[in-house]
């Protein structure tokens, strides 16, 4: 008995019914209209929540061993020019 589809149909045809299946279970009869639109749903949820993180660990990766900028936005003055025992961080 071969496992392996004869034609590229039945091979579109077994991939979405695992990935259908895969998104969720699917056993009741009452939705069983439904379970196509129920997976196209899952589906999206999904593919927005790769994305999401894509863009996140995008931007881990572009800002690891970031170089400080030579222009802070802020800067520490040492407590002998400012006359106090501790620094005072002053905005620029």
């Amino acid at each position: 008995m071969s496992t392996i589809p004869k034609t590229g149909n039945q091979v579109i045809s077994n991939v979405g019914k695992v990935w259908k299946y895969s998104l969720g279970s699917f056993s009741d009869d009452k939705t069983k209209n439904y379970d196509n639109y129920v997976a196209i749903v899952r589906t999206i949820i999904f593919v927005s929540y790769l994305v999401t993180n894509c863009f996140i660990i995008s931007g881990v990766v572009r800002h690891w061993n970031n170089v400080p900028n030579d222009d802070p936005k802020y800067k520490v003055i040492p407590a002998k020019e400012y006359g106090t025992e501790k620094g005072q961080r002053t905005f620029t």
